[in-house]
């Protein structure tokens, strides 16, 4: 059934995570909070009138909660590409933006961690037969300074695995796969 944030699953599935609690053990150590994570969904149409629409995660929420009140610690949301047109982008994370609640007591502004998506088709020199792989550069920024990230990872259209990939320190690894998709070979910095 169809609920505020949660529309009905278009499969009549019930699959869809509304809220996740985290209670602490009891112990002699007190003090640690009990979490809750609530989750909020919106629907997207299918490609084309045979596929049904389904639903994405509008955004998630960390909750300390007590008897007495509900204090959000973070929110994550996030935006989707959603012309039909390009059947490529469409349903793909657009935009994902972490925020980080600042006290109920202070008048600050809530800090944020924005990351936008861009997708776009490459055909991968380090693969099987040349194919075309999915490159995914991600650039990270917030409202505080004026820093910013940029990463980039390389995917099998075919098969799903990582075939480059570029972490914080801009070190790149590129991945070769046997036919059972095990990593064969890892080559760091493949480039030098």
């Amino acid at each position: 059934e169809a609920e505020d944030g949660c529309p009905a699953d278009p499969e009549q599935f019930v699959r869809n995570l509304k809220e996740q609690v985290t209670v602490p053990a009891g112990s002699e150590y007190t003090g640690a909070p009990t979490l809750t994570t609530r989750y909020r969904y919106i629907q997207l149409a299918g490609l084309d009138p045979v596929h049904s629409d389904w639903l994405a995660v509008e955004s998630e929420a960390l909750l300390e909660v007590s008897d007495t009140y509900d204090h959000t610690l973070q929110t994550t949301q996030y935006s989707y590409h959603s012309d039909l047109e390009n059947q490529f982008l469409y349903g793909r994370i657009k935009k994902e933006t972490l925020s980080f609640s600042a006290s109920s007591e202070s008048h600050e502004t809530d800090l944020c961690l924005f990351t936008d998506f861009e997708y776009l088709p490459v055909t991968g020199d380090f693969s099987r037969a040349d194919e075309t792989v999915l490159q995914i550069i991600s650039t990270a920024s917030n409202n505080f300074d004026t820093a910013t990230k940029i990463v980039t990872s390389k995917t099998s259209l075919i098969h799903g695995q990582p075939l480059l990939m570029q972490d914080e320190n801009n070190v790149t690894i590129q991945y070769t796969y046997d036919v059972l998709m095990r990593v064969v070979r890892e080559v760091v910095s493949p480039d030098q």
